[in-house]
Formats: C-alpha cells, structure tokens, sequence
C-alpha cells in the first residue's frame, strides 16, 4: 500500500515537472506567431453591353470599389480611353478591330481588367439582303456587322380577303389579298357588280 502511494507520487511530480518545462516554450511558439491578415478587396468590375463586332460599337460598364470621388481611367490595349468620377461608369468603344484585346481600368488602388474578343463582321454596314419566311419575302439588315432576323412586311390585309377596285374611269372589280397579308393581286373584273356600278353611259 506505502508503495502504492510512493509511485503515485512520484508520476504526479513528474508531470508537474514536464508541464512546467514545456510552459515557457508553448508560450514564445504564441508570442512569435504573426497574425492572420486578410487584405482589403481594391477592384473594378469591368462589362460589356453585348457582343463585339469588327466595326461596331459596344459600352464598357465599370463599378470600382474605392468610392464614388475617386475618377475611373479605362485603357484599350494600353491607350487611354477616357476618365470619368463615380464608383460607375460607363465607356463607349467604336469602329473596334478585329481580334482580342485587353481592357484595362483603375480608379486610386482599385484596378480591374477584362479580356474583349471582337469577331470579324459578316456584312457591310446598311447592306439589305433578301430572305423568307412560309413563302413571304423579307429583308434581313446589317447592324453593327451583323445580319438582323428575316423582317417581313408589315400586314395591311387578311389574306384571302377582297375588296373592291377601279378597272377604269366606267367600272369596277374587285382584288383579293394575298396569302402574306402585305399587299393586293391586281384588279380582276366582276360581272356581278361591274353593270351596277359603271358610270359610263
């Protein structure tokens, strides 16, 4: 039992020894440790208003985070652009070569840049071409490079509908529209009504 005793004590004050050796050294790991530092977030988000086309033209939205006092520069390909003040911004690019480019803004630490693929045109500026739609013809127009959507006629009938026509100054037909609802056949003779509705003698 006395020995019992004896070893209990003995592996306590060992312990006790082992904690208080190793209580200074845990405390200069703490002391020597750097804290942990998050860097403040300086940006500018860069957008486009749509696809860029050879040619064309395009908006380039910026939004910094410095603040609304400090004036946002925007380069393309390292030319200056211009310079605007406000946390946004808004740039327009014109007659833009093909190819890519590299947008660039900063605005005091704030930076942020964008990558812009600029596609070569498909068309000329204001070039019509012909196109259809269930048989009724349109034009298809180019705007900023590209061909629009096939743009019908505009309806001024129901098709298959008549109305009625001069022939001449002494009588009268009728004409029916046609199937695309944009405009009339020619004037056909109507024995029906040509005798009651002539003025000539």
């Amino acid at each position: 039992m006395k020995t019992g005793f004896v070893f209990l004590f003995l592996l306590l004050l060992v312990i006790a020894v082992l904690f208080v050796g190793l209580a200074p050294w845990q405390e200069k790991i703490v002391e020597t440790t750097p804290p942990v530092q998050t860097p403040p977030s300086h940006t500018i988000l860069l957008e486009t208003s749509g696809r860029a086309i050879e040619g064309g033209s395009i908006s380039v939205f910026a939004t910094s985070s410095c603040g609304e006092g400090i004036p946002i520069a925007l380069h393309l390909d390292g030319k200056s652009v211009g310079e605007q003040i406000g946390a946004r911004a808004t740039f327009p690019l014109s007659n833009l070569a093909a190819g890519e480019h590299e947008l660039s803004a900063s605005s005091g630490e704030c930076i942020g840049s964008l990558s812009l693929l600029v596609s070569p045109a498909s068309c000329n500026e204001g070039e019509k071409m012909p196109c259809e739609i269930n048989g009724c013809a349109g034009i298809r127009l180019c705007e900023n490079g590209i061909l629009t959507e096939c743009n019908l006629p505009k309806k001024i009938c129901i098709p298959g509908s008549v109305t009625g026509c001069s022939l001449d100054s002494c009588s009268f037909g009728y004409t029916k529209c046609n199937e695309c609802g944009n405009g009339f056949g020619p004037c056909m003779p109507s024995p029906q009504i040509a005798g009651s509705l002539t003025s000539c003698p």
